[in-house]
């Protein structure tokens, strides 16, 4: 199997065929709880109680999750070739949950990353 064997530059991850769909799915049933569990009435103001990381931060918690680097972080939930920097990760202050946010403030996306359990 060659790295690149039709020269189209796969990335970061040079042997990858598809999405990282390990990120999608939880068998053991261990990603973030209902906002609900948390206190919140609403995923409205879940979402609120969210705090943009700077990327230094961004980077140590994607380390310590093993979860690769901000780019590649971001586009395995928007997709490759999707525009990336138009978009800030946020940290949700009880659950420590990943939310993706356009920068306007819209289009939250739940990543079910990094939470406490």
């Amino acid at each position: 199997m060659n790295q690149d064997p039709i020269g189209l530059n796969g990335g970061t991850n040079l042997y990858q065929l598809a999405f990282n769909i390990k990120r999608w799915m939880d068998p053991l049933g261990l990603s973030c709880k209902d906002p609900k569990d948390y206190g919140y009435d609403n995923e409205r103001d879940y979402i609120a109680e969210s705090k943009k990381l700077n990327t230094a931060r961004l980077k140590r918690i994607l380390e310590e999750l093993d979860q690769g680097d901000p780019h590649s972080f971001k586009e395995d939930f928007l997709g490759r070739g999707a525009p990336i920097s138009h978009y800030d990760v946020y940290q949700q202050k009880k659950s420590k949950e990943l939310i993706l946010m356009k920068k306007d403030g819209s289009s939250p996306i739940r990543t079910n990353v990094g939470c406490c359990g």
